[in-house]
């Protein structure tokens, strides 16, 4: 998700987003992403540096319920991408 948004940014936008995040604020800046969404895809980002950096600590079944609950944004964000870009 975050790979292919860096891509929109660099060869939709012409930028050169140095971070995940920093992508999500330039496409929200340009209409693309909305605050919802750049939420959304924030918090997989870091759930992402949590389960690769501090697997440790994580609570399988929480994960579970948080990714089936709140990631709905995310969802209509892709649907967006693949409708614009016909990915």
């Amino acid at each position: 998700m975050t790979a292919a948004l860096h891509h929109i940014a660099r060869r939709g936008f012409s930028l050169a987003p140095e971070t995940p995040t920093a992508t999500l604020r330039l496409l929200a800046e340009r209409g693309l992403v909305t605050v919802d969404e750049v939420e959304d895809v924030a918090r997989l980002i870091r759930l992402r540096n949590l389960l690769v950096h501090r697997y440790w600590v994580v609570d399988d079944k929480k994960i579970h319920d948080e990714a089936r609950r709140n990631f709905k944004k995310v969802v209509s964000l892709v649907e967006r991408i693949k409708r614009l870009y016909g990915v």
